[in-house]
């Protein structure tokens, strides 16, 4: 599915809060973005602040997908700049906006691509290594598990909640989200990636699985903030409680 791109970074800026920078991602809690920075944080000073802002509002508007060089981004960065002296451009918006949706489009296709194209040629040998592990299964879907403790009770379905603790990692061990820190995260388990929803679906209350979760069970080709297009996604869980949905 091809991901409409709007980069109006100065709206963004003028408009960005906290509050409005809340992720909806499908995901099995939360991303470690700057919407998951501490309300008891340090004080900071004025500047710092800023630049946090400053950081919080290019990463909302995708500014790492866009794969720009050193001159691109000085020439970005002179925009901001211009913006925050309240300088008026002569040039009519309406009619350049197409062509720099275009551009910005352009760029952010290109890098995706290429980002997939990585993750694919890294994940081919990862796959191919993994079917040959002892241990490992593998599912028509596509998903692999290893089950280290299957845990008691009855498996949970989809419409069930679970209460789970997990750590995502990448396949360079990079860990990308993680309920440790925090609470168990509770989901009911056909609200969250499809990889959760059938792996979790394998053990019981108690239970502990190494989940391998193809692209296209997690989050496909639009990957995340902090999950590249195409990734392949490892997840170890541990099932703390399955919670049945009421009777129809």
């Amino acid at each position: 599915m091809r991901t409409t791109f709007r980069f109006i970074l100065v709206a963004i800026t003028l408009g960005c809060s906290a509050a409005t920078l809340a992720q909806t991602e499908n995901s099995p809690a939360a991303s470690v973005t700057s919407d998951s920075i501490p309300v008891e944080s340090p004080a900071l000073s004025e500047e710092q602040m800023l630049e946090i802002y400053g950081w919080m509002a290019g990463m909302r508007a995708g500014l790492s997908r866009l794969g720009l060089t050193e001159t691109e981004m000085a020439a970005f960065l002179r925009g901001i700049e211009a913006a925050g002296a309240g300088k008026n451009w002569e040039v009519n918006i309406a009619t350049a906006g197409p062509a720099i949706s275009q551009m910005v489009q352009a760029k952010f296709d290109a890098y995706m691509a290429a980002e997939k194209a990585k993750q694919m040629a890294i994940a081919e040998n990862f796959w191919q290594t993994l079917r040959e592990t002892p241990g490992v299964t593998q599912l028509p879907s596509g998903l692999a598990y290893k089950i280290t403790e299957p845990g008691t009770g009855p498996k949970p379905a989809p419409v069930d909640t679970v209460i789970a603790h997990y750590t995502g990692r990448l396949i360079d061990g990079t860990v990308f989200d993680s309920s440790q820190g925090g609470g168990p995260f509770e989901t009911q388990l056909n609200r969250v990636i499809p990889g959760w929803t059938e792996g979790l679906g394998l053990i019981g209350a108690g239970g502990k699985i190494t989940l391998y979760i193809p692209a296209s069970l997690g989050y496909g080709d639009a990957g995340t903030d902090n999950i590249p297009p195409g990734a392949t996604l490892i997840f170890e869980v541990e099932l703390l409680k399955v919670i049945p949905a009421p009777a129809p």
